[in-house]
């Protein structure tokens, strides 16, 4: 859903804001305040500068928001001119509308610019199970914060009862699938699998032949 939206957004300058937020679980005022020297784009990091009680932190970027961003034009310190930040979000309403009503699905209308934040949040928490790390990754000076993202991925899974696994892409689906986890959702990034703590596992040969 969130690439969905992401990959139907036409403008440059939004489609890169979003995917800071993705990418980095920045907020709206941060990617608002983000400024040309916080960005490499030959080392294909950018910092984000921590507002409302959350930390500064250096991220690694895609080559695909590189290519975003060396589309926008450097018309001053900052990466993008706009007025304040909540014009981020109205552009996103725009689109948000759109796709809403092109899909019939009401749910993006639930989307705003933090939503992804969020969802950064709690998939890096999800492919990591550490939530030291999440913390470091959310910029949050109080572990707190970071514990109430961690219910999210804990409504479809119990860790006292599961080990959970991500797989990028269907070789390490299958590899994970031949350890015997079991194929909980299909996400646009990637497969989220699960296997009970005290499971009995079979060989490998035989899981791969139950496929």
């Amino acid at each position: 859903m969130v690439k969905q939206l992401l990959y139907r957004i036409g403008n440059v300058k939004l489609r890169a804001m979003c995917m800071i937020a993705i990418e980095t679980g920045a907020s709206e005022s941060e990617v608002f305040n983000l400024k040309w020297k916080d960005v490499n784009l030959a080392n294909k990091t950018i910092v984000i500068t921590g507002v409302k009680g959350h930390r500064t932190f250096h991220y690694p970027i895609s080559d695909e928001l590189c290519t975003l961003l060396m589309q926008i034009p450097r018309n001053g310190d900052r990466v993008f001119n706009l007025k304040n930040a909540r014009t981020i979000n109205d552009w996103l309403k725009n689109y948000v509308k759109k796709l809403a009503k092109e899909t019939g699905n009401s749910d993006f209308l639930k989307v705003h610019f933090h939503t992804l934040r969020h969802f950064a949040t709690s998939w890096h928490y999800f492919k990591t199970k550490d939530v030291v790390d999440t913390q470091r990754f959310a910029r949050h000076c109080r572990i707190e914060n970071t514990l109430r993202y961690v219910h999210i991925v804990k409504q479809w899974i119990s860790e006292n009862e599961y080990d959970a696994v991500y797989a990028e892409d269907k070789e390490k689906l299958t590899k994970y699938l031949s350890e015997g986890f079991e194929l909980v959702t299909k996400t646009e990034w990637g497969y989220c699998l699960r296997r009970p703590k005290t499971f009995n596992y079979l060989p490998s040969f035989f899981l791969f032949f139950a496929l």
